[in-house]
């Protein structure tokens, strides 16, 4: 096989990477395509760990259709999905649209030669790859969207434009059937795409490749742990992970949390800012920071982050399955928050119903007298969050059996 994977940016490459190193490990000749010609590939660790292979390829858009006078037109900006300068997206989007764009895509395509393009979760018509998709759709190569995340909700309206579609009954996922294939990694995140419109004869649920058990212990080592900006000697390291505040969040009460928990002189705090935004207010920004007890961060890896911790504080990502995988504690406050999430559905870790009981939990373990996790709740957050519901099994193989299963014996001279 000769599957090419297109990335666009951290989070697609932390959940694609396990997929191609299964791939590569069955002998696959991969090609990876950076969407982000300014994304530093060379220096990151997941793809400098699968350029050790023979059998991989990491190159960049413009290298791929010889555009190198069109560089600008490929730096996306700070949403990943369209050129940062706005010139280049006006001009990115009518070549898309005159379908102009194709004229090199399709030959680029055939140079390569695959026999799957895999794009990550995403509309076939997104700025970043619409070029490949028509292309792949015009020589008849599969196409393939994977999870760019773990979705941990088990509800559908978890923001404002679900909530609206839901009640005008709108197919907001519909243009996802324009994939031969569009994979899920749990149970209700298909059943809410479903929902809104994914059709079940192209929908697939497998469950997450970067999660699973093996590829996370490699992953982990790529990543050192995180030195702490001060020396925190006896204190409770705990890394607060930010959420999207649009989800259905109370920020009140989350910032009350955060201030709380500053002002403890037993607690070294590591805000951790969401990677696709969401930060502190200014104000509030301003004052942590001068504080030498908490840290805030946004571009160290949360693995790093994790590795440092004594506890994690999470409710609106799946890194706590980072977190219980690393051994660490998992504390999951949901009372900041109105979703159902796969820790409730689990119960997996501490789950904390006011700001003055989380606290007590933390108090608890830096004095050694917090409860152990169970063990069995934990297995049950895994069996939901990274096998699709299903008992243990090797995602990542099967995965790549998807792949295999959907692959043509495309050859270029025959088009």
């Amino acid at each position: 096989m000769n599957p090419v994977f297109f990335l666009r940016h951290f989070n697609d490459i932390d959940h694609i990477s396990p997929i191609m190193w299964e791939c590569l490990e069955q002998a696959d000749d991969v090609v990876a395509i950076l969407l982000d010609s300014t994304y530093p590939g060379e220096s990151d660790p997941r793809l400098q760990f699968l350029q050790q292979y023979d059998n991989f390829e990491l190159r960049t858009i413009d290298d791929v259709l010889g555009l190198s006078w069109g560089k600008p037109m490929f730096r996306l900006g700070e949403n990943d999905t369209e050129p940062a300068s706005y010139v280049y997206q006006y001009l990115r989007r009518l070549l898309q649209k005159t379908r102009l764009s194709n004229r090199y895509a399709v030959p680029a395509l055939r140079e390569v030669n695959p026999t799957a393009c895999i794009f990550e979760w995403g509309p076939p018509q997104r700025t970043s790859h619409a070029e490949f998709y028509h292309a792949a759709t015009k020589l008849g190569i599969p196409r393939i969207s994977v999870p760019h995340g773990a979705h941990i909700y088990t509800h559908i309206d978890i923001k404002d434009v679900r909530t609206n579609a839901a009640e005008n009954g709108d197919r907001i996922m519909a243009s996802r059937n324009g994939y031969d294939a569009y994979v899920e990694q749990s149970e209700f995140h298909k059943e809410s795409n479903t929902f809104f419109g994914v059709r079940p004869d192209n929908h697939y649920l497998i469950g997450s490749a970067r999660y699973y058990p093996e590829w996370q212990a490699i992953n982990e080592e790529f990543y050192d742990a995180y030195e702490p900006a001060v020396e925190t000697d006896d204190k409770l390291t705990v890394v607060f992970m930010l959420p999207h505040w649009k989800y259905h969040v109370d920020k009140g009460q989350t910032l009350q949390l955060l201030s709380e928990l500053a002002t403890e002189e037993w607690v070294h705090l590591i805000i951790k800012e969401h990677t696709r935004g969401d930060s502190l207010p200014s104000d509030m920004y301003s004052s942590m920071e001068t504080n030498s007890n908490t840290e805030i961060i946004a571009d160290i890896p949360s693995v790093s982050l994790i590795k440092e911790s004594d506890a994690v504080i999470n409710f609106g990502s799946s890194i706590g399955i980072e977190a219980f995988l690393q051994e660490k504690h998992h504390l999951y406050p949901s009372y900041l928050h109105s979703n159902n999430t796969a820790f409730d559905r689990s119960n997996a870790g501490h789950q904390p119903t006011t700001n003055a009981e989380t606290v007590d939990i933390l108090r608890d373990l830096h004095r050694g007298n917090a409860p152990e996790q169970s063990e069995a709740n934990i297995h049950e957050l895994y069996r939901l969050m990274i096998y699709g519901g299903r008992e243990p099994f090797d995602v990542p193989y099967e995965y790549r059996a998807l792949i295999e299963s959907l692959s043509t014996d495309w050859k270029s001279d025959a088009h």
